[in-house]
């Protein structure tokens, strides 16, 4: 089965999708303001390669998780209405491309699916997970993987997106806030 990322078109649609994006976000006055100290360069290549990872595709994002990538975003008022004119810039472009509906669906479904990342809003609980007890505590990555589903019936579109965890010497798993 296809990927998200192959369907899209692979690395040549990315490259043709994110200045587009960021040419419409600049010019928005809802949010251009928020990307005013951003190196747009490099903000391009990290998104790219975002999106890359998170739609199927080689997997060389090495930047921050979504919440710390945002954290200081959030604390200078990043917010609902700030990202939903951004979501709103995504699907448009991606129109414009002249990307399927069903393609721009499952974008969609992703993004919005990233919505408490982005906007650090509180995570659910999590469950301890057992640790063997002669394990040192130590700080790890771990890629989790979401399984969504677009509206059409099309299946699950896996998206993959990184998060920080720490285990403590106490044998449960505790996300850092």
């Amino acid at each position: 089965m296809a990927t998200l990322y192959e369907n899209l078109g692979g690395q040549a649609a990315l490259d043709a999708f994110v200045p587009a994006l960021y040419d419409k976000v600049l010019t928005d006055d809802r949010v251009s303001s928020i990307f005013r100290s951003v190196g747009m360069e490099r903000q391009g290549r990290m998104l790219k390669a975002f999106l890359t990872m998170g739609f199927g595709g080689p997997d060389d994002y090495a930047g921050k998780s979504l919440r710390q990538g945002h954290k200081h975003l959030v604390n200078q008022g990043l917010n609902d209405e700030h990202f939903d004119a951004v979501a709103g810039h995504i699907k448009s472009t991606l129109e414009d491309l002249n990307v399927p509906a069903e393609l721009v669906d499952q974008v969609m479904g992703a993004a919005g699916s990233l919505r408490d990342e982005v906007l650090n809003k509180p995570e659910e609980a999590v469950a301890p997970q057992a640790t063997d007890e002669t394990e040192e505590p130590v700080a790890i990555a771990e890629e989790v993987t979401s399984e969504m589903t677009s509206d059409d019936g099309a299946g699950a579109t896996p998206v993959r997106t990184p998060r920080a965890r720490k285990t403590s010497g106490t044998g449960s798993a505790r996300r850092k806030k």
